[in-house]
């Protein structure tokens, strides 16, 4: 199921900002050279999360899920100067070359790869990031919500990617899969909780954006 129209994704993509050099270079590669290249941010979803960035000025990003960089070149985008991105990946046979497209990126000094399975990894972590992107494993989705909650500052932002599932999540509850379902408790547990502020948007295959307020 598209959740947009693939002329009216192609149509916002081309009327938005064109992405760099180096991310066409990893999208073209993921496509060429990975297994469901579909988890790449591309274009459209890379300048949203580029904006989102830019405009909240994080001194500290978490991403949870790194793929082959290309989000997290996007979000990198709006650090401070001094600012720091850490991005948590589990798949070893993506290190080699993430290093080398962050390593080409405008902001290597600023992005930091920790291989490893998230969880354990997100408690050895501080409790001060701005902005945190979750764009994981699903069957962990409410065990990163639950985790990375302490781990943002009160004003910071959490943005968690699919949160429509190709449109799983209208099915009734009974009939729905384990992913799905989970995504739906998440989705549920965000709009519902007295800390948070949020916003359901249907960019692609939908980016949950929630404000911590208290």
């Amino acid at each position: 199921m598209e959740i947009t129209h693939p002329e009216i994704e192609a149509y916002a993509t081309k009327h938005s900002s064109p992405e760099s050099h180096l991310l066409q270079q990893i999208r073209e590669e993921t496509y060429r050279e990975r297994r469901m290249p579909h988890m790449c941010s591309g274009p459209l979803q890379g300048s949203f999360l580029k904006m989102i960035s830019c405009m909240i000025r994080p001194a500290k990003i978490l991403e949870i899920g790194t793929f082959t960089g290309y989000s997290a070149i996007c979000l990198a985008e709006g650090l401070v100067p001094e600012g720091r991105l850490i991005t948590l990946e589990a798949n070893k046979e993506l290190e080699e070359r993430l290093r080398t497209y962050f390593s080409s990126s405008p902001f290597s000094s600023q992005i930091e790869l920790i291989m490893g399975e998230a969880l354990p990894l997100l408690e050895t972590l501080p409790n001060d990031f701005d902005l945190i992107f979750v764009d994981a494993d699903k069957k962990n989705y409410l065990n990163y919500l639950h985790a990375c909650l302490p781990k943002l500052k009160t004003g910071g932002y959490l943005v968690f990617d699919n949160m429509l599932w190709y449109g799983k999540i209208l099915q009734a509850e009974e009939n729905m899969d384990r992913d799905t379902k989970i995504i739906h408790q998440v989705n549920r547990e965000i709009s519902s909780h007295p800390s948070l502020v949020c916003s359901l948007v249907p960019l692609r295959d939908g980016l949950m954006m929630a404000r911590k307020i208290s």
